[in-house]
């Protein structure tokens, strides 16, 4: 999945919260954390795999 794709997947994901009645506000705030944690842990790991791709080509 790419980043781009994850944003979409989230902004999809905010637009169902919204449509949830009577959802609390700190559901809400916890989902949004959720949500954007996973995001950053996708770009983290993109990262570390690039590295790993750069470190691979530079021994060659």
């Amino acid at each position: 999945m790419t980043i781009s794709s994850s944003h979409h997947l989230i902004d999809e994901s905010v637009k169902a919260l919204d449509e949830i009645e009577g959802i609390s506000g700190e559901v809400y705030a916890k989902a949004i954390d959720k949500f954007e944690n996973e995001l950053h842990e996708m770009a983290r790991v993109r990262d570390d795999i690039a590295e790993r791709i750069w470190r691979t080509t530079r021994r060659n």
